[in-house]
């Protein structure tokens, strides 16, 4: 399950993408301008959307450099818990393994986990 996406972000990721793009021209400047200003919101969910493209960045750096990329999440032993974060819905597609770490159990089946992992896998 992901979070809908409100309008607010598109508008980030549309501006976002438009920055990535090149030099703003005037025009686009004064017209980002008056969206930041607009609600202070916008602004959030611009700096949210530039931190959920360098996560996806280096995570897929580090899926090209890694044999398995394993991300330990306490919460995830909880079972109410959904991983529905931006974030982490932005990691997922990188994560061989989603695993908990909330208790000894969790370490013990960390461990079984870790041992049963073929060597030469990548």
């Amino acid at each position: 399950m992901t979070l809908p996406r409100s309008s607010r972000h598109a508008d980030a990721v549309q501006w976002w993408l438009r920055c990535q793009d090149g030099p703003l021209s005037d025009a686009e400047e004064s017209a980002l301008e008056r969206w930041l200003a607009r609600d202070p919101a916008h602004g959030e969910a611009l700096a949210a959307v530039e931190m959920q493209w360098a996560l996806a960045g280096e995570l897929a750096r580090l899926k090209r450099r890694a044999r398995r990329l394993i991300w330990l999440n306490p919460l995830l032993g909880s079972a109410d818990y959904q991983p529905l974060t931006r974030g982490i819905q932005a990691a997922l597609p990188y994560i061989d393994d989603f695993l908990p770490v909330n208790n000894l159990n969790s370490l013990d089946a960390l461990a079984q986990h870790l041992s049963n992992l073929n060597p030469r896998r990548s």
